[in-house]
């Protein structure tokens, strides 16, 4: 559902944005919010790992940060905000790397050519929607062989990495 959304709407938006907006500035945007995220996330795991060191030298508490992060995120309503955090995270890294990307290009392209407008937008879902599952069983798996810090911490650097790249190739070309 989700990449039919960003199919649909990143369409419709790339289309308008490319009218006033030149390609390589939107891919510029995309790699600012990479980097964004990346910064984020490295920023939100030092404050863990400040308060993890400030707690073991009051001795305030023997509960580990897990913990603390755990019971500080259930709202009222009992829905964890670092459950909508990930999915914010995940719809806004793929809306951003997907505007303007070769594939949503192709999509349009197709989209533009074919006859059959939804047989292409089913097509492109199908697509993302195999690669986002493969993606999400092979990070479980890998969760489970290493430790949540650690991923954490290569996630940070990944998404840094990725955006400065992107922003590397848009200020070079």
């Amino acid at each position: 559902m989700g990449f039919a959304i960003i199919v649909i709407f990143g369409g419709l938006i790339s289309s308008l944005i490319t009218l006033y907006i030149e390609l390589k500035w939107i891919k510029i945007g995309a790699a600012i919010i990479f980097i964004g995220l990346g910064l984020f996330q490295m920023i939100a795991l030092v404050k863990i790992k400040e308060k993890d060191k400030h707690e073991q030298q009051d001795e305030i508490s023997p509960v580990g940060s897990t913990d603390i992060v755990n019971n500080f995120c259930e709202d009222r309503a009992g829905v964890s905000k670092k459950k909508k955090s990930a999915f914010f995270t995940g719809f806004v890294a793929i809306l951003a790397m997907e505007m303007g990307d070769k594939t949503q290009i192709m999509t349009i392209m197709l989209a533009a050519s074919s006859e059959s407008m939804p047989a292409v937008l089913i097509g492109s879902w199908i697509a993302l929607s195999s690669l986002a599952l493969f993606g999400a069983f092979f990070g479980k798996w890998l969760s489970e062989k290493v430790p949540k810090k650690i991923m954490d911490w290569v996630a940070s650097f990944l998404f840094l990495f990725i955006g400065l790249v992107l922003l590397i190739q848009q200020l070079i070309i």
